[in-house]
């Protein structure tokens, strides 16, 4: 099973490495935008149409999941179309009748995720002109962001619980709490290279998947986190390189953001690492062979890396013609 399942995660990566590389990062963020707008007018056809398909009873209430077999992939596509309308939304029918089905999806599919996500999408586009300017500003910048995501990640630690309880919500969020507890106890088994690629939950042994679903009777098929998910398949070793691989794309975001070519996406490329990182914090989204979030990753990842090597090519050309043209 992890032999097959890893060949098609590097199968999946390959493909998204060409069409990262081949076209623009514009053109495929463009392209993708109307892929979710099919994928939202067909979804809303599904829960009209086709509800004993389209909607699903989770947790006691019908929730919305579309085209999709759960509503957590439906919100995924939700959140990440609003992303993209921050550059690509036009003043037609098509467009404002789409946000409209997008609203009314997002509101019957249950994923509290996702509507905060959405929420907060406004608020994150204000706050993204902290890292335009130059190398030094953005290094300070990212200095004091740093240090306000670790201080609201210790508050939010030591007082969930509380609020969720305030709010009349499950303060083990739908069992998650007592998962991450059980999927950490497994990974001391094995620490460093982990249980392997998508081999945990058919592992029986000691505090293996199965065990753990015998545990907490609900029948968990991941970690509901990319990063314990990660460190659970391929251990330490697997987790610091995801970890470095994600900061290498946020760089690049960053960087992306202060080039002049790319100011109409530079919002939705920083809306969309900051998306997912919360997105791996209660799903598991990374290096999935069947997720659509990671074949994204990896597309941003590719073309951004080939538009920053063009970028510098045409800098260092241009200098040397300039200096050419000196000598001369």
């Amino acid at each position: 099973m992890s032999l097959y399942s890893s060949l098609q995660l590097v199968l999946l990566s390959c493909f998204a490495i060409v069409v990262g590389y081949t076209y623009s990062i514009e053109f495929i963020l463009k392209q993708i935008f109307y892929v979710f707008r099919l994928i939202i007018i067909l979804s809303f056809l599904f829960v009209i149409l086709l509800p004993e398909y389209g909607i699903s009873v989770y947790v006691g209430e019908n929730a919305f999941r579309g085209v999709f077999p759960e509503k957590n992939r439906l919100g995924q596509i939700l959140v990440y179309f609003f992303c993209l309308n921050f550059a690509f939304f036009e003043k037609k029918a098509t467009s404002i009748l789409s946000l409209i089905i997008a609203t009314i999806l997002l509101l019957g599919n249950g994923s509290a995720t996702a509507l905060v996500l959405i929420l907060l999408l406004p608020l994150l586009v204000r706050f993204s002109p902290v890292f335009y300017g130059d190398r030094d500003k953005i290094m300070v910048n990212s200095f004091f962001v740093v240090m306000i995501i670790l201080m609201v990640t210790v508050f939010i630690m030591f007082t969930y619980e509380y609020f969720l309880m305030l709010l009349g919500k499950d303060p083990t969020l739908t069992g998650r709490t007592e998962l991450w507890a059980l999927g950490l106890d497994s990974v001391m088994q094995k620490p460093l290279l982990g249980f392997g690629y998508n081999s945990f939950w058919k592992y029986d042994g000691g505090m293996g998947g199965e065990y753990i679903r015998y545990i907490l009777t609900w029948g968990p098929m991941s970690m509901h986190n990319g990063w314990f998910e990660t460190l659970l398949q391929l251990g330490m070793v697997g987790f610091g390189i995801a970890l470095f691989v994600y900061f290498k794309l946020v760089r690049l975001v960053v960087t992306a953001m202060n080039y002049s070519g790319l100011e109409k996406t530079s919002k939705c490329l920083f809306l969309f690492v900051t998306v997912y990182f919360v997105w791996t914090l209660m799903q598991h989204i990374i290096l999935r062979h069947q997720e659509f979030s990671h074949f994204l990753f990896v597309i941003l990842l590719s073309s951004l890396t080939a538009y920053k090597y063009a970028v510098e090519n045409e800098s260092s050309s241009t200098s040397s013609n300039s200096q050419l043209s000196v000598d001369s």
